[in-house]
C-alpha cells in the first residue's frame, strides 16, 4: 500500500513540476533599445537609448505563446530620458528641456493588454498592444503594433512601433533656425529578452 501511494505521489509531482518550471521571469537583454525618429524641415534626427527597465517581473511560459502574451497586464516599462543619444550633445540637451526631463526624468509605458492578430510563421506572431504612456507629467493612451518571434525558446524577441504627438503631452516641438520639428515622433522598440539573473 505504501509503495502504491509513493508511486501515485511521484507521478503527481512529475506532472506538476514541468508546468511550474516552464514559467520563467524575463528581463530586457543587453541589446534591447528604443529608437525615436524626429523629422525637421532641415534634417532627420534619430536618437537611441538602451536602458530599458521592467518595473515589475515579467513571468511568461514561452512554450505557451501566443496565449501567454495575452495574460500580461499592467506591465510598466521605463526608460530614462538621459539615456537617449542622437550623436549631438546640444541637440540632446534641447530635447531634455523640451520633455521637461529635470522634473520628469523617465518615460514610462504601461502595457495594459496584448492582442495577437496574425500568425506569420512557426513561433512568429503579430498583434497590438494597448497601454498608456507617461511623458512630461502627462498621460495618454497609446496603441502599438508588435512582432514577436520565439523560435529560440531561451531568447524570444519582441519588436514594437508606435507614434507620439508631443503636443498631446504639453511638449512644444523643438525648433531650429525658426523651423519647428514635426510634432509627431515615430518610436521603435527592439526588445530581445533573456531569463532573469
Amino acid at each position: 500500500m505504501k509503495q502504491m501511494c509513493l508511486m501515485i505521489l511521484t507521478v503527481a509531482v512529475a506532472a506538476v513540476s514541468p508546468a511550474r518550471a516552464a514559467e520563467v521571469e524575463w528581463e530586457p537583454a543587453d541589446s534591447a533599445h528604443v529608437t525615436w525618429y524626429l523629422h525637421h524641415p532641415l534634417h532627420e534626427v534619430t536618437s537611441v537609448a538602451g536602458d530599458i527597465r521592467f518595473l515589475k517581473p515579467l513571468r511568461m511560459d514561452v512554450a505557451a505563446l501566443p496565449d501567454a502574451l495575452t495574460t500580461i497586464t499592467e506591465l510598466p516599462v521605463q526608460i530614462p530620458w538621459k539615456a537617449f543619444d542622437s550623436g549631438n550633445r546640444n541637440r540632446d540637451a534641447n530635447m531634455l528641456l523640451a520633455v521637461k526631463a529635470d522634473a520628469f526624468p523617465l518615460a514610462t509605458y504601461v502595457l495594459e493588454r496584448a492582442e495577437v492578430t496574425a500568425t506569420v510563421a512557426d513561433r512568429h506572431w503579430q498583434g497590438t498592444f494597448a497601454g498608456r504612456l507617461y511623458l512630461a507629467g502627462q498621460k495618454q493612451p497609446v496603441t502599438a503594433t508588435f512582432d514577436l518571434q520565439a523560435q529560440q525558446p531561451d531568447a524570444p524577441r519582441l519588436r514594437a512601433r508606435f507614434s507620439v504627438d508631443m503636443r498631446q503631452f504639453g511638449i512644444d516641438p523643438p525648433r531650429l533656425l525658426m523651423f519647428a520639428a514635426d510634432p509627431v515622433v515615430q518610436v521603435r522598440v527592439d526588445l530581445p529578452l533573456r531569463p532573469g539573473r
